[in-house]
């Protein structure tokens, strides 16, 4: 194929490496094929920064608003809860609750550093992750933050 660049990456370096292969891909306008799992991006510049993990096992490197927000409407008795870490102690994360309610809580860096607010919707939720994601800091003032006791 004209005009690729192709790259074999261990899964031990994954997490490291493909932000920057994606932070690349969208400074210079180009696709990222991800063989191993069949799915394609074309980030921009806005892409947003983290991983997604999901109950299920779904596991989503720099996933865009769309994917996120795909991802989180899948949420179910099945499949309950999803993480966006930025770091390892570094995330938010939500669980859904039988009443239809979501839990949302967030970390920075420890265990000190951990709060959460009330329970609330999916489209709260949607928001929040979305706004994380991007690096924006309005999910911070959009839901009274509580810390909690770990």
């Amino acid at each position: 194929v004209d005009g690729a660049i192709r790259l074999a990456l261990s899964w031990t370096a994954l997490e490291s490496t493909l932000p920057v292969v994606y932070e690349l891909a969208a400074r210079h306008g180009v696709l990222v094929l991800d063989a191993q799992a069949g799915h394609v991006a074309f980030p921009r510049e806005d892409l947003t920064r983290g991983a997604l993990q999901m109950e299920d096992g779904t596991h989503i490197v720099s996933p865009t608003p769309e994917v996120l927000e795909s991802a989180l409407r899948s949420l179910d008795g099945q499949n309950s809860f999803a993480i966006l870490a930025r770091e390892s102690m570094s995330y938010m994360q939500t669980a859904s609750h039988d009443d239809g309610t979501f839990a949302l809580e967030y970390q920075e860096g420890s265990l000190d550093e951990h709060f959460e607010t009330a329970a609330c919707s999916l489209d709260d939720v949607i928001r929040a992750f979305q706004s994380y994601a991007r690096d924006d800091d309005a999910w911070r003032t959009a839901f009274p933050w509580v810390r909690m006791e770990l």
